[in-house]
């Protein structure tokens, strides 16, 4: 229905994946020069609880593959980060 987004009632039921462009200047770390490119940033974030499930931050334009990245690192477990 237009307009309108079915509730979800159980955590990671339905997860939303939105892309940002961060506001941030990247510099070469010899000379500061600017990069000139602005990177972006990519979430899966939960319905439910409104967590932040999994991130995908690069260099490139949104894409299916950016948001394939971001539900990867979802779903595999965490502990290699931490």
């Amino acid at each position: 229905m237009p307009g309108s987004f079915p509730t979800a009632k159980n955590p990671l039921e339905c997860v939303q994946i939105d892309h940002c462009i961060l506001d941030i200047q990247l510099v070469f770390e010899e000379t500061r020069e600017p990069i000139g490119i602005r990177p972006w940033l990519t979430l899966v974030i939960d319905v439910y609880s409104r967590m932040i499930v999994g991130y995908f931050l690069s260099l490139m334009n949104p894409s299916a593959f950016s948001a394939g990245v971001a539900l990867y690192m979802g779903i595999m477990p965490k502990k290699p980060l931490l």
